[in-house]
């Protein structure tokens, strides 16, 4: 009898640490919490919904803009292409890719980025002057490309199907641009395809509210920049939908405006 309640006793125990080494890693797990795998850098968004964002390497900082500002980055260590569509495996747990962070990729070599479906922001800077980007896939669940996200990479061709609101010069200075598509866009950033000097033709939807402010919707997506004023011409430009978003494309030939569109 005793044995048999020893024997007993010690399944439990068993037991209790096998649910143990199961169930703890989820709890340990908290939103802003920071892993690395397969040499990217990961920020727990939601351990429930088991969501990460991309985030810049830690342990180093390079300058940016030419100048002393230094931000964390991955110290050009990328190249070729990245593939984000798989879900990251860590610590038990299979993480699903949402958001890629603020300057995530900014001057790194890679020449191609494959986003999953279910991503819904492109942070601030994040592939800022990525000049070997050439592809870039962008999701119909993608709801903001904030601010200067792309600004100086080298993209040839840009299809963003989905509801999407584009931020301040998000794509300034694309100047390899060949292609634009962006049928159903709610928002189109001062400056944001500003100086696409190879880009010749462009549709512009009704939904991208020409005219109007950022919806109230949009207010946790960093978008607009504080009012912007161009020294040379002496203006104030306002944060409205479509201010000189198409300004310095040489070689725009053609400009189709959806019916519906009140303001230019």
């Amino acid at each position: 009898m005793k044995q048999r309640y020893m024997l007993k006793t010690k399944r439990r125990g068993i037991f209790l640490v096998l649910f143990l080494m199961i169930t703890l890693p989820m709890v340990a797990q908290n939103a802003g919490d920071e892993f690395e795998f397969d040499g990217l850098h990961y920020s727990i968004l939601d351990a429930t919904k088991q969501t990460i964002r991309v985030v810049s390497k830690r342990k180093f900082k390079q300058d940016t803009e030419g100048t002393e500002n230094k931000e964390y980055a991955y110290e050009n260590t990328l190249s070729g292409t990245i593939d984000l569509t798989k879900p990251v495996f860590y610590n038990g747990i299979n993480w699903r890719v949402t958001e890629i962070g603020e300057r995530a990729f900014q001057r790194e070599n890679i020449t191609e980025v494959k986003l999953p479906d279910g991503i819904t922001k492109i942070g601030c800077k994040a592939f800022y002057m990525t000049k070997s980007l050439q592809k870039i896939n962008f999701p119909q669940s993608l709801k903001a490309i904030e601010r200067e996200a792309f600004n100086g990479s080298g993209l040839t061709e840009v299809n963003i199907p989905g509801a999407t609101a584009i931020g301040n010069a998000a794509f300034l200075s694309c100047t390899k641009m060949k292609t634009l598509t962006i049928p159903n866009v709610t928002f189109l950033g001062t400056m944001c395809f500003r100086h696409c000097s190879q880009l010749e033709t462009v549709t512009v939807p009704v939904s991208a509210n020409i005219g109007k402010e950022c919806d109230a919707s949009l207010k946790d997506y960093d978008l607009v920049f504080n009012l912007v004023k161009d020294k040379r011409l002496n203006i104030l430009y306002k944060n409205n939908s479509g201010n000189v978003a198409f300004s310095d494309c040489y070689n725009l030939t053609e400009a189709i405006l959806q019916d519906g569109i009140t303001t230019v």
